[in-house]
């Protein structure tokens, strides 16, 4: 058994978007991240917790997405349109401990859809 056997990362972040809302974020945020993510984050900032940390509020449609696990590392990148109709790549890198948590995230909009990823990209470059 791989750690991929779990049902994939987009499962996971599907999980996570549709579980997560700016109303229960700071309660729900621990199931999802990993400890340094965390750390990192100021879960008392309502624009941490409003925009950066619920990701559904990124698209208005998502289109597709790629995935790619190495061992404890898996990295995730689901391309869309935000709600100005521009294209947008959200990558995300989980880390598997006890489960698929996120543990970077960054947002990437796009000049035009043709620019939408067709390979992974880490946010780390880790592959």
């Amino acid at each position: 058994m791989t750690l991929a056997d779990d049902g994939g990362l987009y499962k996971v972040y599907k999980s996570y978007t549709d579980s997560v809302s700016v109303n229960n974020v700071k309660k729900n945020a621990s199931k999802y991240l990993t400890p340094s993510m965390l750390r990192a984050m100021n879960l008392e900032n309502p624009l941490v917790t409003g925009e950066f940390v619920v990701f559904k509020r990124y698209f208005d449609r998502e289109i597709n997405h790629v995935e790619n696990i190495k061992g404890d590392v898996g990295c995730l990148s689901v391309n869309g349109f935000n709600k100005y109709e521009e294209p947008i790549t959200l990558n995300i890198e989980y880390r598997y401990m006890d489960g698929w948590r996120i543990d970077y995230v960054h947002v990437d909009l796009k000049e035009s859809a043709s620019d939408f990823q067709r390979k992974i990209t880490c946010p780390l470059d880790r592959f």
